[in-house]
């Protein structure tokens, strides 16, 4: 770089106050004035929480199928292997990798993230504790770190974790630096307390209680009918008083003593059509696992279609799991990860932990397959055409782009000891018509050249005078000619050859072998 390109480098500025925040959550007016704390902006617990808060969503788990799915949900992400990347290949890079490895490998970090997942995507946010120590080695790593009930905590206006307490129960106490952090669920970045899919799941709850009580009501009604007494006009209010406890003693003890005379009748309910209160709950169970799994298909399609239903809802849960273990790792490498490498190298770039989703191998052998399928089918292609007199104008450049590889040269075969190696080929050799139609192409330039270089050496009476006269010959003579045609020759030969060896072998022409 220039001189005159670092001044006007150092000559520009920043906009006035662009490298700051205008938008705070201290001139925010959707907070209210009277309090230095946040609310938590979740419209369910505002209509539903009352002194509860948060923990009124204990009461979604539960309910069978919404602990069922969130479950699914959080063990596909634990069942992911973890790894740690260093930032570099740089040696203090690569310590600063191993040390955060064996750190996590330290702890249970498996339950770790189980436990932050569970809290986090239900209620929003998931507050965990890292109880520091000394290990054997001197590295001050994380001997314990532990997961909170959100509802002891609350936000400040800076965003700030504070812990509430028996002496300060509306503003929290201020926490030490470095010491919790903070596991977020929900898209809102302006919200410190997230956004959990309990806002959601704890309304599929509550309206399939509500329709679970009319359902024993419904059931009662079809199992046991209602007695009907009737009394003939002018009977005493005492007598008629007296027939109705009959009644109730009837429907408790199965028994009726009444005065002859009495009538009783048995009301048996009736309905028709395909409306029921199983429909009800089902449908709110369908709900639930659409917030969490984002459809139903594995669950609920049944009879045809139902597999390939279930492979695009497998898909979609996927996709939800790179989105939860992504969010974990971000977490992960904004607090814990940097802090660790911060206590012990200081100078060391941190390295960053990830979840990735594990590889498909039916999949990956079945793009393989299909892949060397096209392949021998060009290469097919290729010998047909040749057979027929018709070659690629660029045999090479045709044939990588079908193959789709990097082409890598492969070495001849070694003779064996005592062997000295041939270059007569047979008539049914795979490569025979090749020579025939290289000779063909080059025997008019090979007799030209031949020729001069007869007419020049019967010139000259001695080496010496031969030397310089084949030097002079060597500046006029064209090969590009015959270069190109043998060139062309070798390539397809090569294509041939490379053929044959992985149809025989299975090693693809990257060098690695197929997996059987």
């Amino acid at each position: 770089m220039s001189k005159n390109s670092k001044k006007k480098k150092s000559e520009k500025k920043i906009p006035r106050r662009g490298g700051s925040l205008v938008a705070t959550p201290t001139n925010d007016v959707t907070i209210e004035n009277y309090s230095n704390v946040l609310t938590t902006g979740d419209p369910t617990l505002e209509t539903k929480g009352q002194h509860k808060g948060l923990k009124i969503y204990d009461q979604v788990m539960a309910d069978s199928r919404c602990r069922t799915v969130l479950d699914k949900r959080k063990g596909k992400v634990v069942r992911r292997e973890w790894t740690v990347v260093a930032a570099s290949d740089a040696a203090i890079d690569v310590d600063a990798a191993d040390l955060v490895r064996e750190a996590f490998r330290a702890l249970p970090y498996d339950r770790i993230t189980r436990s932050a997942l569970g809290v986090a995507t239900l209620k929003g946010f998931a507050p965990l504790e890292t109880n520091w120590h000394i290990n054997a080695d001197g590295f001050v790593v994380p001997k314990e770190i532990k997961s909170h009930d959100p509802s002891r905590f609350i936000f400040d206006k800076n965003h700030k974790l504070r812990l509430l307490t028996r002496e300060a129960g509306m503003e929290g106490i201020r926490l030490p630096e470095k010491k919790f952090f903070v596991h977020r669920f929900g898209d809102d970045d302006s919200n410190p307390y997230g956004l959990g899919l309990g806002m959601n799941l704890f309304w599929h709850v509550l309206f399939k209680r509500e329709g679970v009580a009319f359902w024993m009501t419904f059931l009662n009604k079809f199992a046991s009918p209602t007695p009907f007494g009737k009394y003939p006009i002018g009977t005493l209010p005492a007598d008629v008083e007296e027939l109705m406890k009959n009644l109730l003693a009837m429907v408790q003890s199965g028994a009726l003593v009444a005065p002859i005379g009495t009538e009783v009748d048995f009301l048996q309910a009736g309905m028709s059509g395909d409306v029921s209160y199983e429909n009800w709950c089902r449908y709110w169970d369908e709900q639930s696992s659409e917030v969490v799994e984002g459809g139903t298909l594995s669950t609920n399609v049944k009879g045809s279609g139902s597999r390939a239903a279930s492979e695009t809802h497998a898909e979609q849960s996927e996709l939800i799991a790179d989105s939860d273990a992504d969010l974990w790792s971000a977490t992960q490498n904004g607090t814990i990860v940097p802090w660790i490498t911060e206590f012990n190298i200081p100078g060391a770039t941190p390295p960053t932990v990830w979840r990735p989703r594990p590889k498909n191998e039916q999949k990956e052998e079945e793009h393989k397959q299909k892949k060397h399928n096209r392949q021998s089918a060009a290469i097919k292609v290729l010998s047909a055409s040749r057979k027929e007199g018709f070659e690629p104008k660029d045999v090479g450049q045709w044939l990588g782009d079908v193959m789709e590889t990097e082409m890598v040269p492969v070495a001849p075969p070694k003779p064996e000891a005592g062997q000295e190696p041939s270059f007569s080929t047979s008539e049914d050799h795979p490569i025979a018509h090749l020579i025939d139609q290289l000779e063909d192409l080059a025997s008019d330039d090979d007799a030209a050249m031949i020729e001069r270089l007869r007419e020049t050496l019967s010139s000259t009476d001695n080496y010496a005078d031969a030397s310089a006269a084949l030097l002079e010959l060597a500046a006029e003579v064209q090969i590009d000619p015959a270069g190109n045609i043998i060139g062309d020759a070798l390539a397809l030969a090569e294509m041939m050859g490379r053929s044959d060896i992985h149809d025989m072998t299975g090693i693809t022409l990257s060098g690695s072998k197929k997996k059987t």
